[in-house]
């Protein structure tokens, strides 16, 4: 039986390209975005979990960004991003984890950010809610790895993504295939291999 994957906020950019590489190389793969399965509720998710039954990795992409001086910054805006970036893979997780647990295996895989390793001005509420997402990723893993499951939070920095690509030139950012191969590489590692973080910083911050 091929393991089963759920992507949340798997229908476009880095999700997509996790979903795609996750099938190539075997994984049936559940997608969700908004319009199929708004991850902010939870009854939602518990509903679509119960329908899919087992889930061997869940890939938590989902989020939006906003970026504004932190004075100027729109009140609600930190609130929206805690709910995007972090509650939809606390959601996600919460449901999943009691099977895993049963079957004594499962991955967590959190799509963070290097903004919550190294905050940029006008970034704050979004790396607020990132390092919420590496917090979290931190907790699951103590909680679980008892259990044989195992939570990684990967930080990429400035992707080849729509809003990456309103910071840098396309060729000064990272492939989104890059994020993905390190997700099956993470996947392709024994169960007594725990990694707990991976940082992939873009080269031009280095320059």
């Amino acid at each position: 039986m091929d393991p089963v994957a759920v992507i949340n906020g798997g229908t476009r950019g880095i999700g997509k390209e996790i979903a795609d590489t996750l099938e190539i190389n075997g994984y049936t793969v559940h997608s969700f975005g908004r319009d199929t399965c708004d991850a902010r509720d939870l009854e939602l998710v518990e509903e679509q979990a119960w329908k899919l039954g087992r889930v061997d990795v869940l890939v938590n992409v989902a989020g939006e960004f906003h970026s504004c001086d932190f004075v100027q910054e729109d009140p609600s805006w930190l609130s929206s991003m805690i709910m995007s970036n972090l509650i939809t893979a606390w959601n996600w997780s919460r449901t999943v984890l009691p099977g895993m647990r049963k079957r004594h295996c499962g991955y967590i895989l959190n799509i963070s950010s290097m903004a919550a390793k190294r905050v940029r001005a006008g970034c704050s509420s979004y790396a607020i809610s990132k390092s919420g997402m590496n917090a979290l990723t931190e907790a699951i893993l103590r909680e679980n790895v008892q259990y044989g499951i195992k939570a990684t939070a990967i930080c990429p920095g400035d992707c080849d993504t729509h809003i990456g690509q309103g910071i840098a030139p396309g060729e000064d950012l990272i492939p989104l295939v890059d994020i993905s191969q390190t997700v099956v590489w993470l996947l392709s590692l024994s169960k007594t291999a725990i990694v707990p973080e991976v940082c992939i910083e873009r080269r031009g911050r280095y320059l």
